[in-house]
């Protein structure tokens, strides 16, 4: 057959092929930058859209955030494209970074200790408040500069062409 492999991956190399990208982050980042500056539309829509889609995902909204993004770009007249690109950044492998920073944000700013690790009501509440709490102010904080970084980016990339 064309386009086969000749030696068959076992299932061990497929659920890492599937987890990490054979050629690499790098180079799968790379070609996410490079979509974003092939989008069309003018830097300022570009930038609040990718802007959006970073801030969405630093609050833990999981399901929500596909729908926050398109719902908060529209809202600011950004790109929604460039939005759905940025939401690609939330997944599996940093949201128990993202969570793990914003509980400690949260917890700081609230004051708020942890008692104990079981499971309970009380506990869960402990933690879903300065999870949201530490996740807002992280979307204001990535957003904002989120949005200056990729707008100095796409000026640069036009003033080039």
């Amino acid at each position: 057959m064309l386009f086969k492999r000749r030696n068959k991956l076992s299932i061990f190399e497929k659920i890492k092929n599937f987890i990490i990208p054979p050629t690499g982050f790098k180079r799968a980042y790379k070609y996410i930058f490079k979509r974003i500056l092939r989008i069309k539309g003018s830097s300022h829509s570009i930038a609040i859209g990718f802007a959006c889609g970073i801030a969405i995902i630093m609050i833990p909204a999981i399901g929500l955030q596909i729908p926050l993004t398109i719902l908060t770009t529209y809202l600011l007249k950004g790109n929604i494209i460039a939005s759905l690109i940025a939401t690609s950044f939330g997944n599996p492998l940093t949201f128990p970074f993202i969570w793990f920073i914003s509980y400690k944000i949260g917890a700081t700013i609230l004051d708020y200790k942890a008692t104990s690790i079981t499971i309970n009501t009380e506990n869960i509440i402990n933690l879903i408040i300065p999870i949201f709490t530490g996740g807002i102010i992280l979307a204001f904080i990535s957003g904002f500069l989120t949005y200056f970084i990729i707008k100095k980016l796409i000026e640069k990339k036009d003033k080039k062409i």
